[in-house]
């Protein structure tokens, strides 16, 4: 079953069947590639937008007992309400999950960090404004040890 969605303005815009292969945010666009879980092979990541159905999470990166595959959900409602900068590293963040078959936050966030910095650059001002996010969940952003 294939359906078609366009939520706000554009952020988030998907227009191919869903799930996609592809993080947009405005002209950001990204694509995950991570590990098959059961074979090891590279792929890109299935990612979805759906409601507020994740728990209260923004987004949730999953993986598929059956055939190995990755899937990265975003928590639209939530996601629209941060700034861009933060939605971006949570593409980053949900991709590191996926890439390094963990559940740790800590690992994916300095994880996704390291990405995110080799990709699009990672400034100080950067850094502090994903800081300011993570302090009311009582995070530590970056994780010790990180090495930012």
């Amino acid at each position: 079953m294939f359906r078609k969605v366009v939520i706000l303005a554009g952020l988030f815009a998907v227009t191919s069947p869903l799930p996609a292969l592809a993080f947009k945010d405005g002209n950001f666009i990204r694509h995950c590639r991570a590990p098959n879980g059961l074979t090891g092979s590279m792929e890109r990541v299935f990612e979805e937008n759906v409601g507020d159905v994740l728990s209260g999470f923004h987004a949730y990166t999953s993986m598929n007992g059956q055939n190995g595959r990755w899937l990265i959900q975003y928590n639209v409602p939530k996601m629209i309400q941060l700034p861009r900068i933060l939605r971006k590293f949570l593409f980053y963040h949900e991709c590191a999950h996926a890439r390094f078959n963990t559940s740790s936050e800590a690992l994916a966030d300095c994880e996704g960090a390291r990405a995110m910095k080799r990709d699009i650059g990672l400034s100080s001002t950067r850094i502090a404004r994903i800081a300011e996010h993570y302090e009311q969940y009582n995070r530590e952003f970056p994780p010790l040890g990180c090495g930012l």
